[in-house]
């Protein structure tokens, strides 16, 4: 992994400030989520490696995007967030 988890945060915190806007309480919770679980790797880089981490999350919003609709602005937002998880 080339990035560090700092890099992450400091991404998804960018994009929690984008959801505020007619997102759906189930994107905010996913981004709040992300950002959580990355803190908490980050204070403990030993219990698991970053990328199952972000590839656990990267799943989460994944599945979140196959159900939900294309004209949301919360798509726009989890596709954001997937892509932002999926960057080495």
């Amino acid at each position: 992994m080339d990035k560090p988890v700092s890099y992450y945060i400091e991404k998804l915190n960018k994009l929690e400030d984008k959801l505020y806007y007619k997102c759906r309480q189930i994107s905010i919770d996913l981004v709040q989520n992300s950002i959580d679980e990355l803190m908490q790797y980050e204070e403990d880089p030993k219990r698991m490696p970053l990328d199952i981490v972000l590839g656990s999350l990267a799943y989460k919003a994944d599945t979140v995007l196959e159900v939900c609709d294309r004209e949301l602005k919360d798509y726009e937002i989890i596709f954001e967030l997937k892509r932002i998880l999926e960057e080495k």
